[in-house]
């Protein structure tokens, strides 16, 4: 199941709202009762329209960055014993 996300700061707004939110398309439109509360928006087909277009799909990242895996290549250098972990 794909998921999705909006971010309010890419849309136009009076209160420069910061708010993102993700989930499954159907979770978004159901949430746009923050464009109601928050934005003063009118619940209206169009209004749940122009959510579904502002929808972009959401990119995963891998379980650990790159930084993590680099870390722990280098720990794994020093601690494992038989390798080298000075220059040539």
């Amino acid at each position: 199941m794909a998921r999705y996300y909006v971010d309010c700061r890419e849309m136009p707004s009076e209160n420069n709202c910061d708010l993102a939110m993700a989930g499954s398309e159907e979770h978004l439109v159901e949430a746009a009762t923050h464009a109601i509360t928050a934005h003063k928006h009118e619940d209206t087909p169009e209004l749940r329209q122009e959510i579904r277009q502002a929808m972009k799909e959401e990119v995963r990242a891998h379980s650990r960055s790159a930084a993590a895996v680099a870390r722990a290549a280098m720990t794994a250098d020093v601690t494992r014993p038989g390798l080298r972990t000075e220059s040539a």
